[in-house]
């Protein structure tokens, strides 16, 4: 995730961006890449304000464009009340939505959350989830990644296992989802990589733990 962010630089293989090759690719990312990490990293002696400007600056994003989406989507994300005041006074949840606000409001070509939902309230999901819908309808590109896969199934139209650290699945959700029952992706998970007496070690797990109980 941090060497297609651009944060970490890589020397060999590609990178590429639709399916092309993108010429200098470092200046690329700066400028049409956000990066939301698991753990918001922020200067936490700035305003939520002060650091959505320094992140626009950096980015050298559209004033005006920039000023509306911020003010829309920190409405959106409860957090106009907040906004002025030092990040490091903030709860982790509340930092988290400050970290996504600054991704989206300089409108990038690419977002990036890693695991980046951690924290956030049931409201602010909902409307992160439904802001990510609309960027892909719009041409824009989202990657996300998470260990919960009960969202990305709903979420995600295609889809990457990583078992290890290898990729053992790569597909069309349509494509992969063969009914319409929910929890497909999980059991397909536990398929592909060997676990499916997970569910039932589980299962038999609970009973003996809680029979005296019932």
């Amino acid at each position: 995730m941090r060497i297609i962010s651009g944060i970490i630089r890589y020397d060999s293989g590609t990178i590429k961006i639709d399916d092309q090759n993108v010429e200098n690719y470092d200046k690329f990312a700066r400028k049409n890449i956000s990066y939301v990490p698991e753990t918001p990293i922020l200067y936490e002696t700035l305003t939520g304000n002060e650091y959505c400007d320094l992140y626009a600056n950096a980015r050298n994003a559209d004033r005006d464009d920039y000023d509306e989406r911020k003010t829309r989507i920190a409405d959106a994300l409860d957090l106009v009340e907040v906004m002025d005041r030092p990040i490091g006074m903030l709860s982790f949840g509340t930092k988290q939505k400050v970290s996504i606000l600054a991704a989206l409001s300089s409108d990038p070509q690419v977002l990036i959350l890693d695991e980046s939902l951690n924290g956030l309230d049931p409201t602010s999901i909902i409307v992160v989830k439904e802001i990510m819908r609309e960027m892909v309808k719009a041409g824009h590109f989202v990657i996300f990644s998470t260990h919960l896969l009960d969202i990305a199934e709903i979420i995600c139209q295609r889809v990457q296992i990583l078992d290890s650290g290898k990729k053992v699945l790569d597909g069309n959700m349509d494509e992969l989802k063969e009914d319409e029952e929910n929890g497909f992706l999980e059991k397909l998970f536990l398929a592909i990589t060997g676990k499916e007496d997970v569910l039932d070690k589980a299962k038999k797990l609970g009973d003996s733990l809680f029979q005296s109980d019932r």
